[in-house]
This record gives structure tokens, sequence and C-alpha cells, in this order.
């Protein structure tokens, strides 16, 4: 509960059977450049509405693993990229579980929603190739 910031728009992600208006509605809300809506609305239609019912249905039952626990115990470097504009992510919860977590480090993309890759792709790129780096060659 923590982790996510209450967005109604997005429960539409959800949903099984949503209207048109809806996705287009939650594709808006999620990103910060509206160019990218078109992406994720036709990548929603393109979802089987049952994963995101069975999705919906292990939040609200509890069935989801322990992520968390999971995130703080390995012993690996650990890196969160977020947007800065994301209306889903509690950025507060994210810099609490660096600080617990060891070897995390928080990269933040200004301007940019919840989905990083899309709406920054050259930005996106060049971190993932410095996380690579950084985990496979600069510690050996």
């Amino acid at each position: 509960e923590e982790a996510f910031q209450p967005t109604e728009a997005l429960q539409t992600f959800f949903t099984v059977n949503p209207t048109e208006k809806a996705i287009n509605l939650a594709a808006t809300v999620a990103v910060q450049d509206i160019k990218n809506t078109s992406i994720i609305v036709a990548d929603f239609i393109n979802t089987n509405p049952l994963v995101r019912k069975c999705l919906a249905n292990d939040i609200l039952s509890d069935s989801l693993i322990d992520q968390y626990q999971i995130f703080i115990s390995l012993n690996i470097p650990k890196f969160i990229i977020l947007g800065d504009k994301d209306p889903s992510v509690n950025p507060d919860y994210l810099k609490e579980i660096a600080k617990t977590s060891k070897k995390c480090e928080i990269i933040s993309f200004e301007n940019c929603g919840h989905y990083a890759s899309l709406e920054r792709p050259k930005l996106f790129e060049s971190t993932m190739s410095k996380i690579v780096k950084k985990c496979f060659y600069e510690e050996l």
C-alpha cells in the first residue's frame, strides 16, 4: 500500500473490459508526454484481459510474493529507475527501501512518467548501459 499512490484512472490497468475512454485516460495519466499514449493504448488492447483480472485478484487477496523482503535481502547491486512524474509509484517509499537495502541506487528521470523506456528511450538505454558496465565489468 505504501509503494503506490492512489490514482483512480490507473485502476483501468486492473479492469477486464474497460471503456475506450477509460483506457485513453489511463494511458494519458501514466505518461508525462502524451504523444506516447497511443503505444500504451495499443499494448493495453493487445493484452489478454484475464491477465489484468488475475493480477487484480492476486493483489486484493494478498497472494503475491513478498517483493519487498526479496529486494532488501538480495546482496547484489540494485537500481530503481523512477520517472519524476510517475503518478503511480510513491517516491518516498522507494527512498526508504533504498536506505534499508544494500547496494541500491535510485535513478530519477526528469519529465518522465511511469514508462521510462518509452518516454526517455535514449536516456534509458545509456542508463542501462552504465548499469551493465557497473555490474558486470567494474566488479571483475
